[in-house]
């Protein structure tokens, strides 16, 4: 192709797809034309790197706790650009690092500061499995455990209490002796509430 026809199109703002179409070769043929020393493709501004970020500026915003989406939208590039410069530097963020939490007991830090999705960054222990988990999460389960088997054993002793009650009942309309009546009912009463 001419280099005065290549460079009139390049200065009307056709691009290279199109410019392919007008002389019949594949765009890759006209952007190869286009690098001659002094033409330029309309959008090569576009689609020119936009450079990195620094180790330091990415370091402080993943541990401010920030996704690759929102470090994308701090430094104006895109989430692939972000994930490109964490595995470049060796980074990650905190969620990353939660979904490989993972460590060997006695080798690592028994507590390390991770994300919880609940709690967000919290101290997080690491259980005999070799998993951190959150503290606060794992101390929430153990209250509510406990206050559910208190729940049980209430109303298991409610329970107790009730079959207890209607067997008195019971015994004082068969004209049982009281004393054998309170010896029943306290066997039952033991019988159901610890089971053997």
């Amino acid at each position: 192709m001419d280099a005065g026809v290549l460079e009139k199109y390049l200065r009307d703002g056709l691009s290279l797809e199109k410019i392919g179409e007008l002389s019949g070769r594949h765009p890759t043929t006209v952007g190869y034309w286009v690098k001659q020393p002094g033409l330029a493709a309309v959008h090569r501004d576009r689609h020119a790197p936009k450079g990195g970020i620094d180790k330091d500026t990415l370091a402080a915003l993943t541990d401010a706790g920030l996704s690759t989406r929102e470090i994308a939208e701090r430094v104006d590039l895109s989430q692939s650009t972000v994930r490109h410069w964490l595995r470049r530097h060796g980074l990650r963020t905190y969620r990353a690092r939660g979904r490989k939490a993972h460590g060997v007991p006695g080798v690592d830090e028994p507590r390390k500061p991770h994300r919880c999705a609940r709690h967000g960054i919290t101290e997080f222990w690491l259980d005999a499995r070799g998993i951190y988990r959150c503290l606060r999460c794992r101390s929430e389960a153990v209250s509510r455990r406990r206050t559910r088997l208190k729940e049980i054993l209430v109303s298991e002793a409610a329970d107790a209490a009730e079959n207890c009650s209607a067997l008195e009942t019971a015994a004082s309309r068969a004209h049982l002796p009281r004393s054998a009546t309170r010896l029943q009912s306290a066997s039952y009463c033991a019988r159901t509430v610890m089971p053997k």
